[in-house]
């Protein structure tokens, strides 16, 4: 293992000579490269595809104008909640914005923010004589390849190749001249192929979107994304987890109907929309008829749904398309003034089986209805939904509070009844996104004490009424996030992270006659981090971090421990050349105590392995930019692990302590 460590940091030192020779290029960290690290860490999941990503990169490559963008899109940037956006169409009345710094003259905006949304805004004079009518056309092609072969492509579990392979063509056109019968067109199609399956194309979605000249509407065909309200009646998978932006996940927000391109494989719709714009006034319909994946029981119910996307093996290959469902909705939205929005509707779906969900019998129809609001002004934020489905009503609202421009309050409650069928939802809690079984009370405050130190700490208390998957009777749980943020200089920040979980769980115990049994018991973890980061120049970044896990069981033994320290390297070694390096020590007493470590990655996509056991991990991220739209990106990854003579289960298990894979990515614009 002392190899790859001495070559990680000679690397460093190659990498830091020339960058620091060429810290006055203008060809910045942070414009060049959009950190979501705060955005996404709290992620659970190891999957390398979010919808979530995919909108924050169209924002990075599409960037909002200060001048005309409206309050909802201003929310879909990380950090902006419905009072800063309020404000910053105060400023705008006053005055246009000439750069996106002039931000940092808004009541309340910290420095710190403006530095990490600049990406994502632009500040251009909008008049109606510059707008002329333009195109943009966008090919992205990626493939992952692992140089250890897994044991399902030896012994022919996994039937395809190995390469991992994902494909995407975009184009638009926009500001149509006078005259003609479109304003706006954009089309789009993806592909993916993942490791183990047959066909390049195993994955593919598209989509055409027509504005319409004469008539304010816009016209939506093949695969898209309805979004209403906070979720409680659609949500595509846009929406922030508990993390870093302690306000963020409490109040979701629904953006509305657009082309879905991603390839998470469930969170979208395919058929057709058609949206109007009647002044303040938009209703919407939507179409679908889509195939299901899952499984069926001898009875022909959907007993499950299949979400991993993945149709490597004969099993996995007979849970595909399944069953369909057919799905026809209208929501309205209103917004009458920059601080009211209302939006009411529903939709009704048909499944070819039966489903079961929640317990019910296997119903072939679902009718879900809801309502929603929101009423911003400069001091505070008020919102909340409503919906309901065939037996129950659902509902989640709340109240942030600005009192001062150093201080911010959030209260959100939420209730979601058991038997509450709607797997179109996506509520905020604590149950993966399913909008059911589940109540809570969930506070969080930020106090900015210093220009240069603030705090901020949320908790949230949830109650599982009804039976889950590890209990059989009502359980309760709580979270606790606590942080603080220190800026010594302009150059040189700290973190400092507690964060505490306690929630039910299913222990195995031993009876006095040596027999296993499981019983219902209580698991608690909490994460302690530390971050130091330092900018010296506009082209170089250095970032360590230490996190140590404790995970016990009250009642039953003493727990188990993990540590995670890496060091991170950024660094812009010449114009048009971007490279990131990390290098990570972990040490665990099992999985169970494993840390998530968000990693760079190829653009458009992410990584957050859960790391576990005793070893390293380290990896390079090169992205150049050797002419106007056009960008090569690579990425070599490796973990190695001690005393292992394998590395995963099942098929996908490796031979060997060593796991590693080179991606590459060609971007091409223009």
């Amino acid at each position: 293992m002392k190899a790859p460590v001495f070559l990680f940091f000679q690397l460093l030192w190659i990498l830091v000579r020339p960058g620091v020779a060429c810290a006055q290029s203008s060809d910045t960290l942070k414009g060049d490269s959009v950190d979501l690290e705060s955005v996404l860490e709290e992620s659970t999941e190891e999957e390398e595809d979010s919808h979530l990503m995919d909108v924050l990169a169209d924002l990075a490559e599409r960037p909002l104008n200060l001048n005309n963008a409206g309050m909802e899109q201003l929310q879909q940037i990380p950090g902006i909640d419905g009072t800063l956006a309020f404000r910053i169409l105060e400023y705008r009345r006053r005055k246009t914005f000439d750069t996106v710094d002039e931000l940092a003259r808004i009541k309340g905006m910290p420095k710190d923010l403006v530095d990490r949304i600049r990406p994502f805004l632009v500040a251009h004079q909008v008049k109606s004589s510059d707008l002329k009518s333009s195109s943009w056309v966008s090919l992205r092609s990626r493939a992952g390849h692992d140089l250890q072969r897994r044991r399902g492509f030896l012994d022919g579990t996994y039937r395809g190749s190995p390469l991992k392979y994902f494909s995407r063509f975009l184009i638009r056109w926009s500001n149509w001249p006078d005259g003609n019968i479109l304003s706006d067109c954009s089309a789009g199609v993806v592909m993916e192929k993942d490791p183990g399956e047959r066909r390049l194309n195993s994955f593919i979605a598209s989509s055409l979107s027509l504005k319409l000249a004469p008539v304010p509407v816009q016209i939506l065909v093949g695969d898209y994304v309805a979004e209403m309200g906070q979720g409680l009646v659609l949500l595509g998978g846009s929406d922030f987890s508990k993390g870093g932006d302690v306000f963020a996940p409490a109040r979701k927000r629904g953006l509305g109907v657009r082309p879905y391109l991603s390839t998470d494989e469930n969170s979208f719709l395919r058929g057709g929309a058609l949206t109007a714009n009647i002044g303040w006034f938009s209703p919407s319909i939507i179409y679908s008829n889509k195939p299901l994946n899952g499984t069926l029981n001898e009875q022909g119910e959907i007993l499950s749904l299949s979400t991993g996307g993945l149709f490597r093996t004969d099993a996995e290959r007979s849970k595909r398309n399944i069953s369909r469902e057919r799905l026809a909705g209208i929501f309205i939205v209103g917004n009458p003034f920059d601080e009211f929005r209302l939006t009411f509707g529903g939709f009704h779906s048909k499944y070819l089986h039966p489903i079961v969900i929640g317990g019910s019998s296997g119903a072939r129809e679902m009718v879900v209805t809801g309502m929603s609001g929101s009423w911003t002004r400069s001091l505070f934020s008020v919102f909340g939904e409503m919906a309901r489905d065939r037996r129950s009503t659902a509902f989640s609202g709340g109240v942030m509070v600005r009192p001062s421009s150093e201080t911010s309050i959030i209260v959100a409650g939420r209730r979601y009844p058991g038997q509450f069928e709607n797997p179109h939802g996506r509520g905020f809690g604590e149950s993966g996104g399913m909008t059911r079984n589940e109540s809570g009370f969930y506070t969080a405050a930020s106090l900015t004490l210093t220009p240069w130190f603030g705090i901020s700490a949320s908790y949230d208390q949830f109650i599982f009424p009804g039976k889950t998957s590890v209990s059989d009777f009502p359980s309760s749980g709580n979270k606790c996030i606590i942080r603080g943020d220190l800026r010594v200089s302009r150059t040189m920040t700290f973190e400092v992270r507690y964060k505490e979980q306690n929630k039910p769980a299913q222990l195995s115990q031993t009876d006095p006659l040596m027999r296993q049994k499981n019983v219902t018991g209580h698991r608690s973890q909490k994460n302690y981090r530390g971050t130091y980061e330092l900018s010296p120049s506009s082209t170089l970044r250095w970032r360590s971090r230490l996190e140590i896990v404790h995970v016990s069981y009250p009642h039953v033994h003493s727990g188990e421990l993990g540590t995670l320290i890496f060091q991170d390297l950024g660094i812009n070694a010449f114009q048009g050349l971007h490279l990131n390096a990390r290098l990570v020590i972990f040490d665990t007493d099992s999985f169970d105590s494993r840390i998530y470590e968000f990693e760079s990655d190829v653009r458009g996509a992410f990584l957050n392995p859960a790391l576990f056991g005793k070893g390293i991990r380290y990896y390079v991220v090169a992205r150049f930019e050797f002419a106007a739209g056009m960008r090569i990106e690579m990425k070599y990854a490796a973990t190695m692990k001690d005393g292992v003579q394998t590395t995963g289960t099942g098929p996908n298990l490796i031979d060997g302590d060593t796991e590693s894979r080179v991606t590459v990515q060609c971007d091409v614009s223009f």
